[in-house]
């Protein structure tokens, strides 16, 4: 390792792989730690601009848009497939394993404890495919319930929804649990203190 002024510094010479995964983490806590940043400045910077109608036109879209996270969002399978994730997965490495079969004519509330600070672990394992979950459970729709605070953030709430979060309240889980509405879902409840009914 190379030591400048005390501080160690990883080698040049690591594998391309690791750099993937790298910046697979990279990519993932930047709309963790730098989107809520962004999103205030961002708008800031668009009004003095000719873009500024796009902030009028974004807050209307959340206004309507407001009960999505309650209502099982719009998760697409195609944008938690993204290879991203598998690299993102490889960097701790994350794997799921599969103990029993699930029917898909049931719906299923899974709780996932400890968590941790981000919720890394079930994050990678049930709003990506990172580890192989569609291919375990082919014929499940999986939703990961996080704190509703989670979609306060403009573009943040979006890029959650597409990756199958939603609304840990009462209301959510009804919703999504309702046998009467659909079955072959899987929530994933990820307990923590302030999650609460």
């Amino acid at each position: 390792m190379t030591r400048i002024l005390g501080v160690e510094f990883a080698p040049l010479c690591i594998p391309i792989e690791r750099r993937l995964q790298t910046l697979a983490m990279c990519y993932h806590l930047s709309f963790t730690f730098v989107s809520p940043i962004l999103v205030i400045i961002l708008p800031i910077y668009l009004a003095f601009t000719c873009f500024w109608p796009l902030i009028p036109i974004y807050a209307i879209w959340m206004f309507y848009d407001r009960n999505s996270p309650h209502c099982g969002g719009y998760s697409t399978k195609w944008f938690r497939r993204q290879i991203i994730h598998k690299y993102m997965a490889n960097y701790f490495p994350v794997s799921l394993h599969k103990t029993a079969e699930l029917p898909p004519n049931h719906n299923y509330l899974i709780c996932s404890h400890p968590h941790g600070i981000i919720s890394v672990g079930s994050y990678t394992n049930f709003c990506t495919n990172g580890t192989g979950v569609f291919e375990k459970f082919p014929s499940m729709e999986i939703r990961l319930c996080t704190l509703v605070g989670q979609f306060w953030t403009p573009l943040r709430r979006e890029w959650g929804m597409l990756h199958g979060l939603v609304d840990c309240s009462k209301e959510s889980l009804q919703y999504l649990l309702d046998v009467d509405r659909t079955t072959n879902n899987i929530v994933v409840l990820v307990i923590g203190e302030f999650i609460h009914f």
